[in-house]
């Protein structure tokens, strides 16, 4: 009897494994900034973006959905690339973006990447951490803060572009 609860607790998990979390609606956002020249692989980068506007209430609206429909916010997708061709992100190896609203303290993980593959091109694919977010879109803004553990020193200044979706359960 206990293998079978054993099993039946294991094709639980795994068939949950790989599926896209199903939202009410969700909240895009894009942001634009610059990765510097001679950032020391042996040091955690952190860029703080103020001042994103929040949009949350229309964007509930032009979905139908009401307030009281929230129950809560949390990170869904999001794809950190290069504005320009031919610029490759392939010195990155660890990226995290957190979520913060008036304290820069009392920031939320939202997004994550871990162990980034050595050949990656212009773009990566980032994976959702889900704890709710609700509490730092509450005001007109919120910011974020990315944060980038190096492998080697990027050769130029990157001009990139992080595109991110909160899904609304």
């Amino acid at each position: 009897m206990k293998k079978f609860g054993f099993l039946l607790l294991l094709s639980f998990i795994f068939s949950n494994c790989g599926k896209e979390l199903v939202t009410i609606t969700d909240l895009p956002y894009t942001t634009q900034f610059e990765i510097p020249v001679g950032l020391n692989p042996f040091t955690i980068w952190e860029l703080p973006i103020y001042n994103i506007p929040n949009e949350r209430l229309a964007r509930l609206n032009a979905a139908n959905v009401s307030e009281d429909e929230v129950e809560r916010i949390v990170g869904k997708t999001g794809r950190f690339s290069t504005i320009f061709s031919g610029v490759m992100l392939d010195f990155i190896q660890e990226i995290t973006i957190e979520i913060f609203s008036d304290n820069i303290d009392d920031a939320t993980e939202i997004l994550h990447r871990e162990q980034v593959a050595e050949n990656t091109g212009e773009v990566i694919g980032l994976n959702a951490s889900l704890p709710d977010v609700s509490r730092h879109l509450e005001g007109e803004t919120f910011g974020i803060i990315v944060t980038i553990r190096p492998r080697r020193s990027a050769t130029q200044n990157i001009p990139v572009q992080l595109d991110f979706t909160l899904g609304v359960l």
